[in-house]
């Protein structure tokens, strides 16, 4: 992730993503099949990008996911979650 930004409802947003694009950091790719990236900051843009009304305006290499991966059992996650949550300590 070089730069990332958000462009209020109503406003254009192009601009906002021209002026995004010229103040990014310059992420020269790593090894591995994260590029370089640690898990934790993968996980953090993975989790924003998920979020209802993000949309990835540029990508310099496709952005993929697996067909038969993890997605699978995202309904199954939510009613375990769900079941614990019924459980949980307010405060704990």
């Amino acid at each position: 992730l070089a730069s990332a930004g958000v462009a209020r409802r109503g406003t254009r947003p192009m601009p906002v993503v021209d002026a995004l694009v010229a103040s990014a950091e310059t992420v020269i790719p790593g090894e591995g099949p994260l590029f370089g990236a640690p898990a934790e900051e993968v996980g953090v843009v993975l989790r924003w990008i998920d979020r209802p009304g993000t949309r990835l305006v540029y990508c310099e290499r496709p952005w993929t996911s697996p067909a038969f991966a993890a997605g699978a059992w995202r309904e199954w996650v939510a009613r375990a979650e769900a079941g614990r949550d019924q459980y949980r300590v307010a405060g704990h």
